[in-house]
């Protein structure tokens, strides 16, 4: 029997209507088209949700703000962040859920989904409160002279197929395959809420 699932909680940003004006100039122009059929996507189906054994029935416990900032030296092709009215929400990646491919095409082997980390591939389904280790902590300004910046969590994109799989970092080397998954960009505008991959050349970012 399918548990019941938590019900997702939606937030106002923290930062009002000064974070939603920035995240508009932020060029919407950069992100990958969400969830767009008729651009090649119908062969890229989610993997089925809820996974197998469902969510826990308790909420996912709070855990503190990890996200670090930028890497010196690790290639970047980009990023996987929430929609403009939901990036400068404190959490919104503990709102998200994001399957993980160990490899382009093969089965998820797990889920980050509503504050948990699901791991499918043992024999029973394991879950553990996911942190916001893997993630980077990121400033953004809307022109480079600006001193005040808006921060916000991000998925950090490693590499970029030329078939649109993107390689993405979301926990720390120490966790299962070095904290590295795959997704396919068309799967980014299918999740709920959905995500969107940026391409580091056509907005402004600066590291702190």
């Amino acid at each position: 029997m399918t548990q019941p699932q938590p019900t997702l909680r939606r937030r106002a940003g923290p930062f009002g209507l000064a974070g939603l004006m920035l995240a508009l100039m932020l060029a919407p122009a950069a992100a990958a088209p969400a969830g767009e059929a008729s651009d090649g996507c119908e062969g890229f189906a989610l993997p089925v949700w809820p996974p197998p054994g469902g969510l826990p029935a308790a909420p996912a416990p709070p855990q503190p703000y990890e996200a670090r900032e930028p890497r010196q030296g690790e290639a970047s092709d980009g990023d996987i962040r929430a929609l403009d009215g939901d990036l400068f929400t404190a959490d919104w990646y503990r709102q998200a859920r994001l399957p993980l491919f160990e490899r382009p095409g093969r089965a998820a082997w797990g889920w980050i989904a509503e504050g948990w980390l699901i791991d499918l591939s043992g024999p029973a389904p394991q879950a553990t409160p996911f942190t916001s280790r893997g993630l980077e902590d990121l400033a953004f300004r809307s022109a480079p002279e600006n001193e005040v910046a808006l921060r916000a969590a991000v998925f950090r994109v490693l590499l970029e197929t030329h078939d649109g799989w993107l390689l993405y970092r979301w926990g720390e080397e120490g966790q299962r395959d070095g904290g590295l998954a795959w997704i396919h960009v068309c799967h980014l505008g299918q999740l709920d809420p959905p995500l969107r991959f940026a391409r580091p050349h056509r907005f402004i970012v600066e590291p702190p």
